[in-house]
């Protein structure tokens, strides 16, 4: 049986799959580099990364997602580029996928599915990003994890 210190989904995931997270499925949908989100620009030297994701409650009574705070408390994400190496980033905020509203408190009803963006603050870099793993860090069984190869994403 796998404990804490075992990620489950621990293979290469594809963008647009769902895959199990704790309570729910989540499928990375896309991800993309930007100067600018909305009106906010990154810090001299870095840019952003965008993540858009979907969240699809499999459970039979409704899933709280909870708000930015308990998104980015919950959802760990660990970048690496070409070389293997960690890409620190600065922080994440999390958006509702059409728009810039920050999360607040959302509930997700049987069977639905949420959309979202992160936005994580990162470094410029020539070397591409090569793997970008997100961690389910405060579920109450096994650790989950999805990692996407970035490798394309210029």
């Amino acid at each position: 049986a796998a404990d804490k210190n075992t990620p489950l989904n621990p293979a290469i995931a594809s963008f647009g799959k769902f895959y199990p997270m704790g309570v729910a499925q989540v499928a990375i949908d896309k991800a993309e580099f930007a100067d600018k989100f909305g009106d906010i620009g990154p810090p001299e030297g870095h840019r952003f990364l965008i993540v858009s994701w979907s969240i699809k409650n499999v459970q039979p009574v409704e899933v709280n997602i909870g708000g930015t705070a308990t998104l980015r408390g919950a959802l760990q994400v660990k970048l690496k580029d070409a070389d293997g190496e960690d890409v620190p980033f600065e922080s994440s905020l999390y958006f509702r996928a059409s728009s810039e509203a920050r999360i607040e408190d959302h509930a997700i009803a049987p069977g639905d599915t949420y959309k979202v963006r992160a936005v994580l603050t990162v470094p410029k870099s020539d070397k591409p990003y090569k793997l970008a793993q997100f961690f389910l860090s405060d579920s109450p069984g096994p650790t989950y994890s999805i990692t996407i190869d970035f490798s394309n994403i210029k």
